[in-house]
């Protein structure tokens, strides 16, 4: 789930859609997100959201990101890397 909401966030889609297209409830969309931002949150050592992180992924290097936060799914770095 965390690799469908990072593809969802970087096509700037909303919950809802990201939920529709994974057939699974916005709430489980939401509750994810929400664990996502804590996770990459501790990893960069700043608040992340939805709508700041594609702007603070874009000015930081994450070579380090998966060697701080192991929990993230390694798919979810590769896409999330991709963007700087």
């Amino acid at each position: 789930m965390q690799v469908a909401i990072v593809q969802g966030v970087l096509k700037r889609q909303k919950y809802a859609q990201i939920a529709q297209d994974y057939g699974c409830t916005i709430g489980h969309v939401k509750d994810t997100s929400y664990r996502l931002w804590h996770l990459l949150s501790e990893a960069l050592g700043e608040p992340i959201h939805k709508s700041n992180v594609i702007a603070t992924l874009e000015r930081m290097n994450l070579s380090l990101l998966y060697a701080r936060s192991p929990n993230l799914h390694p798919r979810a770095i590769a896409l999330l890397s991709t963007k700087t």
